[in-house]
């Protein structure tokens, strides 16, 4: 048995054992450039779905995944409970956190009890968009923007 792993799009979708795969957003990766970037993506996303539909959206997304979604080891891991949490999601929250008029400059900052949503919610927008999802949390060496 091939035991590669072949890169189809970069490090966080990949074919593994003729398999689709898909890293998960980890806890370590949740920075406030990482949290800014993947929000924005979002955002981008969702702009001009009525927020009752975002929720369904991801929902749909995930349940058309024909994969699994493994951690940094490349073991298949479930996604249930922040799954869970992001069937719970009320559309305000959409609303307040991610359908702003303007994109977001600041990190929001973010309460535990939102983490898991934040995973879930982050690990589907990886799945979609990899090549994107690649360059969140990324900024140049020499930003002498600030």
């Amino acid at each position: 048995m091939d035991t590669r792993i072949y890169n189809v799009a970069d490090a966080s979708t990949q074919v593994q054992f003729g398999k689709n795969t898909c890293r998960v957003v980890t806890e370590a990766e949740l920075t406030d450039d990482f949290i800014l970037d993947a929000l924005n993506s979002v955002r981008d996303i969702l702009i001009d779905k009525p927020r009752r539909q975002c929720v369904n959206f991801y929902v749909d997304k995930y349940r058309d995944f024909d994969g699994s979604f493994v951690n940094v080891k490349g073991e298949e891991i479930f996604l249930e409970e922040e799954y869970e949490n992001l069937l719970e999601t009320p559309s305000e929250w959409f609303r307040s956190q991610i359908l702003t008029k303007e994109p977001l400059v600041k990190a929001l900052r973010v309460r535990k009890e939102n983490r898991s949503r934040l995973v879930a919610l982050f690990s589907l927008t990886r799945l979609m968009f990899p090549n994107k999802a690649m360059l969140w949390g990324i900024r140049p060496s020499n930003d002498n923007s600030k």
